[in-house]
């Protein structure tokens, strides 16, 4: 209780004492406040993307269930989709199995307590009640899936097997977000249908506040179940119950009964047998079920991201060391106009150690105010860097950042490490002031003694200081680097808009005359100079990359990297509105040979603008004469600003048929692009919205 007392009276007398100079104690909290909020913004992303478990209650009891394959991919299959590698011996690593196969494993083993299982997300076009419709990422889960993971949803009820049978009214459980978002979080939702895909849906749940899916990075808006793919998906429906088409990933629940090895010889026996009968006669190797802890989920973090994140955390440990470097040397200089106050206590029986810890307190005191200023800049810092890393991503939300117990923990953890760091030396020399004769002289002298320790901490700061003015060189010098590069186009005023129609049932013989009426309807906007049609949007970090068969000059491999191209399906006008310069030659048009290939490609290929009117093929190799060059551009670089370029051909949208559903329109305005977002999406509702 004493204690306690004593520690009061300390508190009480550093607030006095920091009235006393309001300038000092306002730098050294704003100092502490930017150092701590840098500290736990980053440590937020980082442990959204890295260290966090999934937002589940036992996330230590999930076990991620994947499959090798000595022969890499398994000649028996149709496809895979979802994540998948290359192991170091030549083989295939893979987590997707097929839903029937997935059934009958979470039906006849009895090693886990359960077996739960998820598809990859997908883009849908939803729409809620007579608004237009949206494109949201829906995900395909067991039925089982919320109560294997021990999930209550927050509203309404999870799936049951009734709702995973073919013929069954498609059902969905939506995110908290969504339903706070799309729904306005009204309570009366539950057994309302929204429109995904242009197919009435019901609404039977909400999930669990922040729980975002089981991949981390991506939030899942719609849960539905594997039956409702056949219904749901228009372009690959009929694959969803196909056993040789993997595409669910499935996770497992430890059971407290069984080891996970003995788990996992069972699982791997029913694997065998089911594998085995769609293999059939072939004599291609079976995969063999592998696991991995689950806690974080089916699949790991980006690695540029955790790289980034992982520098992010040590530059900012260093602003750290160099914010309590300098709040350590105010307090010093401060402490030098008290060391005759602390003599006077000591000479009046206070012990050194009295006089330390009151010291102490008051570091700990700014340190905290410091901390709590620091928890709120950092929350408005990790929602800063998570909208950098956002950029150019469809995802409307990268990762679940949430200020918790543990950012809370990480900062207060911080502050007191910074209380250490910057308030024991001068708590040191408050506590030893009578030696230095402070009592006895009521003038003030600066010996080269008692400069000892700012010189030290000075000479630190410069150091530390170097050491991130040279990383900050460094950057800036790459940011430089990076705005220098000629892109080959012109990005001011451009904005770029995506459709896909048939998601919502859209006959194929309707598609090019709606996205006709889009265009001129986005051509008539005022403040609009051109619109074309652009599959692969420039810098969005995506391409259709395909081999490139020329005459005469045949591929040694399947793949030879020296015969690679990429491939984007455009509109004759697509030049012109994004700045492209025709070298030679004219655009493409509605021909199915026509194309227009890029002075890489012509260079490379046909040794420049003599490549007008010579052919060559993409794809099969016996394939080499389909298109006709009819056009050469200049280089644009179309992935990413650090990628080498690649040849690129641009062929007619109209006569492709090998790219994705999705269109996109590349706009070029007189003005700034953002005035016009809202006026595009209404337009494009206008012409249909369903899509």
């Amino acid at each position: 209780v004493n204690l306690i007392s004593a520690i009061f009276a300390d508190m009480r007398f550093g607030v006095r004492q920091f009235v006393k100079a309001p300038l000092v104690t306002a730098a050294i909290v704003l100092s502490l406040a930017v150092g701590i909020g840098a500290n736990t913004a980053v440590f937020t992303l980082l442990d959204a993307a890295i260290l966090k478990p999934l937002p589940v209650p036992a996330p230590d009891r999930l076990v991620a269930i994947e499959w090798e394959n000595a022969d890499g991919f398994p000649a028996f299959l149709n496809g895979i989709t979802g994540s998948s590698a290359n192991t170091p011996d030549g083989g295939m690593r893979s987590a997707s199995v097929s839903a029937p196969i997935y059934r009958t494993l979470a039906r006849e083993t009895s090693g886990y307590q359960a077996i739960a299982a998820a598809g990859s997300a997908m883009q849908v076009s939803a729409a809620v009640a007579s608004a237009p419709a949206e494109p949201v990422d829906l995900q395909y889960v067991s039925a089982n899936f919320f109560q294997a993971l021990d999930l209550t949803p927050a509203l309404g009820r999870s799936f049951v097997e009734d709702d995973d049978r073919a013929g069954a009214m498609p059902s969905v459980v939506v995110s908290q977000r969504f339903w706070a978002g799309r729904l306005g979080g009204r309570r009366d939702v539950l057994g309302q249908t929204l429109r995904i895909n242009d197919v009435a849906v019901r609404i039977i749940g909400v999930a669990p506040r922040d729980f975002f899916g089981l991949t981390v990075g991506e939030w899942t808006d719609l849960d539905a179940p594997f039956s409702a793919r056949t219904m749901l998906d228009r372009s690959n429906g009929a694959a969803a119950e196909d056993p040789a088409t993997w595409w669910v990933q499935p996770i497992a629940v430890f059971s407290d009964d069984v080891s996970p090895a003995a788990a996992l010889t069972e699982l791997n026996g029913v694997f065998r047998n089911e594998v085995t009968a769609i293999a059939g006669d072939s004599q291609a190797s079976i995969p063999v079920l592998v696991s991995r802890p689950g806690q974080r989920g089916l699949t790991p973090p980006m690695a540029g991201i955790e790289t980034a994140l992982w520098l992010l955390m040590l530059l900012v440990g260093l602003l750290l060391l160099i914010v309590c470097a300098n709040v350590a040397n105010l307090l010093l200089a401060r402490s030098e106009g008290r060391l005759r106050e602390s003599a006077v206590r000591l000479t009046l029986g206070a012990t050194p150690g009295r006089i330390f810890r009151q010291q102490l307190v008051e570091s700990v005191m700014l340190a905290l105010a410091g901390g709590a200023t620091g928890l709120a800049l950092g929350h408005l810092f990790s929602i800063a860097i998570h909208d950098l890393f956002q950029v150019g991503r469809d995802a409307s939300n990268l990762f679940a950042l949430t200020t918790d117990s543990r950012v809370v923990g990480v900062g207060l953890a911080l502050s007191l490490s910074a209380a250490l760091l910057f308030g024991t030396t001068p708590a040191f020399r408050a506590a030893r002031a009578y030696l230095k004769g402070s009592l006895g002289t009521h003038s003030r002298s600066i010996t080269p003694t008692s400069l000892r320790g700012p010189k030290l901490l000075v000479s630190t700061q410069i150091a530390l200081c170097l050491g991130a003015l040279v990383a900050a060189g460094l950057l800036g010098r790459s940011l430089q680097e990076l705005t220098a590069i000629d892109l080959g186009f012109d990005p001011e005023n451009l904005v770029y808009a995506t459709v896909n129609p048939t998601l919502s049932d859209f006959p194929t013989e309707r598609v090019e005359g709606y996205l006709d009426e889009v265009q001129r309807s986005l051509e008539a906007l005022p403040g609009v100079v051109s619109v074309a049609r652009i599959t692969q949007p420039l810098l969005e970090g995506g391409g259709n990359f395909s081999p490139v068969n020329i005459p005469g000059n045949p591929r040694t491999e399947a793949f030879d990297p020296r015969f690679v191209t990429t491939v984007n399906g455009v509109g004759p006008e697509v030049f012109e509105t994004i700045g492209i310069s025709l070298r030679a030659g004219r655009t493409v048009d509605r021909a199915a040979s026509g194309v227009v290939v890029d002075r890489l490609f012509a260079e490379r290929y046909f040794g420049g603008d003599a490549a007008i009117g010579r052919r060559f093929g993409i794809g099969p190799p016996d394939d080499d004469s389909r298109y006709e060059i009819v056009g050469i551009a200049e280089n644009a670089i179309s992935l990413q600003l650090r990628n080498d370029a690649l040849p690129t051909v641009y062929v007619a949208h109209e006569a492709e048929s090998r790219f994705e559903p999705a269109v996109g329109f590349a706009i070029r305005t007189s003005g700034n692009p953002r005035a016009l977002l809202a006026t595009i999406r209404n337009v494009v509702a206008a012409v249909n919205p369903s899509v």
